[in-house]
C-alpha cells in the first residue's frame, strides 16, 4: 500500500505492518520502537516530509500490553514519526490511543462498485459465475471487499457444477433463512426451557453470532407481522448483544440473553 501510495522515492521514510500477523508487544519494541528512532534523513525535494510514517493495518488485533507499548512511542516520537492505524472495530483500539487520533470513517462500498470489481477479477481468472451468485457474496460481506474477493477465491474451487445456496452458505458462514425464521419462533412463542434447549443446538452447529446478529436483524426489519415499537425494541436488543461480543462477553451467553429478552418483550403484549 505505501509504495502505491508514495512511489519509490520515499520508502524509506514509510514503515507497514500488518498487525493482525504481528501484533504482539516483542513487534512493537523491535520493529515500530527502533524505526521510530531512526533520524530523519535530509533530501534535497522541497515537497518531502520532516517525518516518517508507521502504517498498522488491522491494529484491532493488537493485544493490549503491544497497545500500551505503541501508545508510548506515539508519545515519545511524535515529532519525528505519524501513525496511521487502521482498524475494523475502534472499540477494540484503547482509549488513550484513540483519543490521540483524528477518527476517518469509511462508508461500505456501493452494491454497483463491488460487483463490477468482482466481475473484473472473475473474468481475468476465466471464471463463470453468475451475477445472482455475486451478488449474494456481497451482500453477505456487507460492503468489504477485500470479504467479497476472499469468498470469491474459496468458491472458485467448488466449480459452477457445485454452487448451489446450500453450498454457498457453508463457504460464506452465512445461516440459512429456516433457521433463522425458527430461532426467532422459538423466543417468540416457547417456554425458557425449550428456548435454551435449542440455543444449545444452534450454538453446537457452528454458527457464528456476529453473523446471525446481522441476519437476525435483517429478517426482524422485513418481518410485516411485527409492529414497529416490537421491531424497534428488538434491534435495541441486537445491538446491545453485538457491544457485548465486542467487548468479550461469552457468544453462548449472549444468545441466552437476546433470545430471553424477545420472550420477555413478546410476554408483555
Amino acid at each position: 500500500m505505501a509504495k502505491e501510495l508514495f512511489g519509490d522515492r520515499y520508502k524509506d521514510r514509510i514503515l507497514e505492518l500488518n498487525a493482525s500477523d504481528e501484533r504482539g508487544i516483542q513487534v512493537v519494541r523491535d520493529k515500530i520502537k527502533k524505526y521510530s528512532q531512526k533520524l530523519i534523513t535530509k533530501v534535497t525535494d522541497v515537497n518531502a516530509p520532516n517525518f516518517q510514517i508507521v502504517i498498522l493495518d488491522e491494529a484491532d488485533s493488537m493485544t493490549t500490553d503491544a497497545q500500551s507499548a505503541l501508545r508510548r512511542i506515539i508519545e515519545d516520537y511524535t515529532k519525528t514519526t505519524r501513525f496511521c492505524i487502521i482498524c475494523n472495530y475502534v472499540s477494540k483500539i484503547i482509549d488513550p490511543i484513540a483519543s490521540r487520533c483524528a477518527k476517518y470513517r469509511f462508508s461500505p462500498l456501493s452494491q454497483e462498485s463491488q460487483l463490477a470489481r468482482l466481475k473484473y477479477i472473475a473474468s481475468n481468472e476465466k471464471m463463470t459465475i453468475g451475477d445472482n451468485i455475486l451478488n449474494f457474496l456481497i451482500e453477505i460481506s456487507e460492503g468489504d471487499l477485500r470479504r467479497s474477493i476472499n469468498l470469491l477465491q474459496s468458491i472458485s474451487q467448488l466449480g459452477t457444477d457445485l454452487l448451489s445456496p446450500e453450498t454457498l452458505n457453508d463457504v460464506c458462514g452465512a445461516i440459512p433463512l429456516v433457521e433463522i425464521e425458527t430461532l426467532f419462533d422459538c423466543a417468540r412463542f416457547q417456554a425458557t426451557d425449550t428456548i435454551i434447549k435449542y440455543a444449545n443446538n444452534f450454538f453446537s452447529s457452528g454458527y457464528d453470532m456476529r453473523q446471525l446478529l446481522i441476519q437476525l436483524n435483517d429478517y426482524v426489519v422485513s418481518k410485516e407481522d411485527l409492529s414497529e415499537r416490537e421491531k424497534s425494541a428488538i434491534c435495541e436488543f441486537i445491538i446491545a448483544s453485538e457491544i457485548s461480543l465486542l467487548e468479550g462477553s461469552t457468544p453462548i451467553l449472549k444468545l441466552y440473553d437476546l433470545l430471553c429478552e424477545i420472550r420477555k418483550l413478546f410476554a408483555m403484549n
